[in-house]
């Protein structure tokens, strides 16, 4: 029979986490790790150090080829959704390593919505596979015995 403990809890959002654990059912949360990423809190024109460059366009048909307008070129991702990204890309290795490390048996994450999907984007696929569940919330802001409150039924075994 596959182990079901420890379970361990990640809740973040896109700047801070936390990362709980639980080592049998009715023991309480331990809390196991905590991540800060200021880049991802920071305004964006504190993380673009530069204006975006400029492009010639050239002009349709009858138009001088190199005479046209010239406009700025608007990056493809801001800078924030891409420390967004980095965050949850940095917390998904550590929870791929320390799972092939066998360190926990499952996970449970709580995110927003959107900082949930780019993590299930980079969680490898053991790690996927013995999700214990993810919840779209944002439960970063509650002390651990609400979590405990919130959390408690679904980490029965």
């Amino acid at each position: 029979m596959k182990p079901t403990y420890p379970i361990w809890i990640l809740i973040s959002d896109a700047s801070r986490a936390r990362l709980y654990s639980v080592a049998s059912e009715h023991r309480p949360l331990v809390l196991h790790k905590e991540f800060e990423h200021a880049a991802s809190r920071a305004r964006e024109l504190d993380l673009v150090t530069d204006k975006p460059g400029r492009t010639n366009q050239s002009m349709g048909s009858g138009g001088h080829p190199g005479h046209g307008s010239r406009s700025s070129m608007e990056p493809g991702t801001s800078a924030k959704a891409m420390e967004h990204d980095r965050f949850a890309r940095s917390l998904a290795e550590e929870l791929n390593l320390e799972f092939s490390r066998n360190s926990y048996a499952r996970l449970l994450i709580a995110a927003n919505p959107e900082f949930l999907g780019l993590l299930r984007e980079h969680l490898s696929e053991p790690v996927k596979r013995n999700l214990a569940g993810s919840l779209n919330k944002d439960y970063t802001s509650l002390g651990d015995k609400e979590l405990e409150e919130h959390l408690g039924p679904l980490l029965a075994a």
